[in-house]
């Protein structure tokens, strides 16, 4: 049978995701240690928050292992001016997470190549006057798994801070669906999951059964590897082994950040910042803009200069600078047909509603693509009809296409409704960025009332 490729909307209508294996009192303690890790930039004589992600500590000394793009700027392809980690308390679920300390990135251990980073927790989080994290503190920390042994159907959990899910620790399971290589051929490059991953996830924690850290969540959309934009739920891990030689690199070298980070990390807030950090997706491309910082920096010409250690380094391979979600990782082969066209007209979709316990058509069903910014969950009867940006209406073989293309780089949420199906409602369904000017979701399986 061809392959389905189904939007995320509509996995969320028909099945919930698989409860975790994990006992509760494992579970708390995993989450202590799945950090949220929020980017700063100099702007005026302030720092300001510009971008955020997760990540995982690896080791009680505050050593936390994330993505590389959560703690550079991709669109200039240098680190971050300063990190703030912040962490989320046992019992405290409901709670946003605690300011905790701060990671200098000019510090960290990158692997580029891999789109993977090491940064340690270095002072205290108070900006105006940090302090050196005392001698002998411990911090919660993840157990250090393996992944060649994984096998397709094993349980997998994914924690982190999904910039779509609110301002709390998020935990989701479900499968390993499988290995993919380089170029989305076979290979043990990335493992594929049906576990939900959302922007904001990036770094996190990927656990087996038993709380080991097996991968770093990477969400690559499937419209986001035909060419930018981001639709369904085709979700990557970074398999753990990857880490393996940034970790021991940090440790041959005797990575010490904490013998002069303090003093660095003052002369960059300069006692002024602004800590409001609103959370949000991750992201690489919105530093750097402004003028110099509390101690004069100056966006551009920052002091110190970049001296990020790179495991690889001069090796030319690493995320693009056009997004942080898009990080190296697999591309399908070439498809049939006239290769799409990249106009500024934005983006047609297509796709058709099928019911997912016979696998027939679903005529006359309604898609709604709903504005940037409005929130699905928020919408009336009222206020619905005027919150529509588009629409589109299946036939009788359930084929439908958007009546106006969706405008690239935003994202829309989508409702679906269909007479005998259960309604699908869901906020940032569909991100558009720069890819083709009309793509095919696909089958959208809907369950019955």
């Amino acid at each position: 049978m061809a392959s389905v490729v189904t939007m995320a909307v509509a996995m969320a209508a028909f099945s919930g995701p698989p409860a975790s294996a994990m006992d509760k009192g494992l579970r708390e303690g995993v989450m202590e240690a799945v950090v949220f890790i929020m980017a700063f930039e100099p702007k005026g004589s302030h720092t300001i928050p510009v971008s955020s992600g997760s990540g995982s500590v690896i080791d009680p000394s505050g050593i936390i292992l994330t993505n590389y793009h959560v703690i550079y700027d991709l669109a200039t392809d240098r680190p971050h001016y300063l990190v703030r980690v912040d962490f989320t308390k046992r019992g405290a679920w409901d709670k946003r997470p605690t300011p905790t300390c701060i990671a200098d990135p000019d510090n960290a251990f990158i692997d580029k190549r891999n789109d993977l980073a090491l940064i340690k927790c270095e002072t205290d989080a108070d900006m105006s006057a940090p302090r050196p994290i005392p001698a002998g503190k411990k911090f919660p920390y993840l157990k250090m798994g393996t992944s060649g042994g994984i096998v397709p159907g094993d349980d997998v959990s994914i924690i982190g801070y999904p910039g779509i899910g609110g301002e709390t620790i998020n935990f989701t399971a479900g499968k390993i669906a499988g290995w993919l290589g380089p170029d989305g051929k076979a290979g043990k490059e990335w493992l594929k999951t049906d576990a939900i991953i959302a922007g904001g996830n990036s770094g996190g924690a990927a656990l087996d059964d038993d709380g080991k850290l097996i991968g770093i969540p990477t969400r690559i959309g499937d419209l986001e590897m035909r060419g930018g934009a981001t639709i369904g739920q085709i979700n990557y891990l970074r398999p753990v082994d990857f880490a393996s030689t940034l970790r021991g690199a940090s440790l041959t070298k005797k990575w010490d950040p904490l013998k002069d980070g303090s003093a660095a990390i003052a002369s960059k807030t300069g006692g002024k910042s602004d800590k409001s950090g609103r959370y949000g997706d991750d992201g690489g491309g919105g530093g750097g803009g402004g003028g110099g910082g509390g101690s004069g920096h100056s966006a551009g010409k920052r002091d110190p200069a970049y001296k990020g250690i790179d495991v690889y380094p001069d090796d030319g391979v690493g995320p693009s600078d056009d997004g942080a979600d898009d990080a190296p990782g697999p591309r399908p082969g070439p498809g049939k047909g006239p290769a799409p066209s990249h106009g500024d007209d934005g983006v047609t979709v297509v796709g058709r509603l099928m019911a997912s316990d016979t696998g027939k058509p679903v005529g006359g069903g309604i898609v709604l693509f709903i504005m940037p910014g409005v929130r699905v969950k928020g919408l009336t009867d009222s206020t619905l009809p005027r919150s529509v940006y588009t629409k589109a209406i299946a036939d009788g073989k359930g084929y439908f296409e958007t009546e106006r293309p969706l405008a690239r780089g935003a994202s829309y949420g989508v409702v679906v409704l269909a007479k005998g199906f259960e309604p699908v409602a869901v906020d940032d369904g569909v991100s558009i960025g720069d890819g083709p000017d009309r793509f095919d979701v696909g089958n959208v399986e809907l369950a019955r009332d």
